[in-house]
């Protein structure tokens, strides 16, 4: 049998057994099959991660459909450098909570800064960046052209304008 085969069975199986994967993290069969969806096999590195620091097998505060692990794995394992990646590309919460993740921004800064690096001027420049990129969208969508929504857009600091020394 191949790799993606056996990867497909595994996930099939942990899949089958969404009920009561998670539990010993309290997470429901609708939360292990998201995981499922979203990582696939990796799910066990998220769970290893909720084993070293249980808090992260808590969901955020203000997006409960997101572990705090989600972060987390986004910093340590794909890669992410801000916070407008992690709530774009690495979660999608940016398109799946109606504030587009703007509660929820400070405790997944808190959860990001240790893990990139980030000194508390650093931390604070990522969350007004991704809040100045969200209101951008926000005006742009308002506009009544293509033109005028590209110059709404264009307002926001592109992200790597925010990196501090």
């Amino acid at each position: 049998m191949n790799g993606s085969v056996a990867l497909l069975l595994t996930v099939q199986s942990l899949s089958a057994q969404a009920d009561t994967v998670g539990a010993e993290f309290g997470w429901d069969g609708r939360r292990v099959r998201h995981l499922l969806d979203r990582y696939g096999s990796e799910i066990h590195t998220l769970m290893a991660l909720c084993r070293e620091q249980a808090d992260l097998a808590e969901p955020l505060q203000h997006a409960p459909d997101y572990l705090r692990a989600e972060i987390a794995y986004g910093c340590t394992h794909e890669g992410a450098l801000h916070l407008e990646d992690l709530l774009t590309h690495r979660t999608r919460l940016t398109y799946e909570i109606a504030d587009s993740g703007l509660a929820a921004l400070p405790e997944i800064a808190v959860l990001a800064a240790p893990r990139l690096g980030w000194n508390d001027e650093r931390r604070d420049a990522e969350i007004r960046a991704y809040t100045e990129r969200v209101e951008a969208e926000r005006a742009a969508s308002e506009q009544p052209d293509d033109a005028s929504a590209a110059e709404a857009r264009a307002a926001a600091p592109e992200v790597v304008d925010v990196t501090v020394g």
